[in-house]
């Protein structure tokens, strides 16, 4: 069986915290703006439609429009939107079966809370190198301006 994704937990210096502490608020700030607009109705969410369709139409308007996707590695903000479209649309279905009455569903859906400070950073296969014993996570270049780096290196 093959594993396809591991969790760490780092020994991180003050540069590498702050880094991460810095995408971290980027992605929170992202998953809360589209689900505010989910929210809110300004973006319809295809119940039956294809995940990726839709994850690209709204990676293209906030690479194009949002200040924070140009902190975020191009990987890392599609995770982000493909998380919250996947969290929409599992309420969507848990709210169906609870209307249906199927027994299953114990108490009436809740749709997906914002985050605060608790979104997980995903990086991907391509923002991931291994050099030897070091492993290598690609971010953005405005990343790298800030904090004078290349990558982020563990």
């Amino acid at each position: 069986m093959m594993k396809l994704t591991f969790t760490f937990d780092l020994s991180l210096n003050e540069t590498q915290e702050n880094i991460i502490k810095e995408i971290k608020w980027h992605v929170n700030k992202v998953y809360n703006i589209i689900n505010y607009s989910i929210r809110e109705g300004k973006r319809e969410i295809n119940f039956k439609g294809g995940t990726n369709e839709e994850m690209y139409k709204i990676y293209k308007e906030y690479r194009e429009k949002n200040w924070h996707s140009e902190y975020l590695h191009s990987h890392t903000l599609e995770q982000i939107i493909l998380n919250c479209i996947r969290d929409y649309k599992s309420y969507l279905s848990l709210k169906e079966m609870y209307e249906k009455g199927e027994k299953e569903i114990k108490g009436k859906p809740q749709m997906p809370r914002y985050k605060n400070g608790e979104a997980q950073i995903t990086f991907t296969k391509q923002g991931i190198r291994v050099e030897g014993r070091e492993i290598k996570l690609s971010i953005s270049k405005k990343m790298q301006e800030k904090f004078k780096v290349k990558s982020l290196n563990f």
